[in-house]
């Protein structure tokens, strides 16, 4: 084990407490194995720790701080290309103490980490052609922020992966889907809480149409989203008439609040 005096930086030594702390706790959300974390080398692009039953990915992010309104990661061009191919980890965020405890832990699910919410970040004056990124966290619907650990305890993990598995069923959905779904989730946040009808989204037509400028479809792909997120047991029809409502009382983990 290497000493605390023996790291060169802070960030060194964040880097090994987070990733050991995970190594001997973590476990998969996507599948119901108990077993360790495969833990990948340190030059893997964009996958930390590997299910080793299911091969679910993930990646580990540790901060002092609550993680606010940005992640920042690696390479936009790696992490861009792992969204277009479909491969992009799940995001374990995970905030420390110095004293070498974890009060939070939070799951992104990888499914609604799309392009969209991965912003390019200037780059660096010595690697000028090196473009790195930030995930803008307000950009992921707040059902995919799924917490694990709050106040010191874990969440019991048939609820995390209750609400998971749920998530999961969506990863057949294309890339471009994906952003669908996530726009329609973020949109109906942004309604007041309870019913709402397509009549309520369609008030959002010109960023929709911003996001997506090529759709001249907009209120039938409309639809069409909710009925896939009804699929997925997210969104509850209420009844003939076009009403439609969020089902739960999804609640982020406080870390992404």
């Amino acid at each position: 084990m290497v000493r605390d005096g023996e790291f060169r930086s802070g960030a060194q030594w964040a880097r090994d407490f987070t990733e050991r702390w995970w190594a001997e706790r973590g476990y998969c959300f996507a599948c119901h194995s108990d077993d360790r974390l495969e833990v990948l080398e340190n030059n893997a692009p964009c996958w930390d720790f590997r299910c080793r039953a299911c091969g679910h990915p993930f990646q580990l992010k540790g901060s002092l701080n609550k993680s606010g309104t940005t992640v920042q990661d690696g390479s936009y061009k790696v992490m861009t290309d792992y969204i277009r191919r479909m491969m992009s980890p799940t995001f374990v965020l995970l905030r420390y103490t110095r004293d070498r405890t974890v009060p939070q832990v939070a799951a992104v699910h990888c499914v609604f980490i799309t392009k969209d919410a991965i912003v390019p970040r200037k780059p660096l004056t010595a690697r000028p052609s090196y473009v790195m990124c930030s995930v803008r966290l307000a950009d992921i619907p707040m059902q995919a922020k799924i917490s694990v650990v709050e106040n010191f305890s874990f969440v019991k993990k048939d609820k995390v992966r209750e609400q998971f598995q749920k998530l999961s069923s969506l990863e057949n959905r294309q890339v471009k889907g994906r952003g669908w779904m996530a726009l329609i989730l973020n949109l109906t946040q942004r309604l007041p809480a309870g019913n709402f009808r397509v009549d309520d989204l369609l008030a959002f037509r010109n960023e929709i149409e911003k996001q997506f400028p090529d759709n001249r479809h907009v209120r039938e792909k409309v639809r069409q989203q909710l009925q896939f997120l009804r699929n997925a047991g997210l969104v509850q029809f209420v009844d003939n008439r076009g009403t439609f409502r969020l089902t739960g009382n999804p609640v982020a983990s406080r870390l992404l609040l």
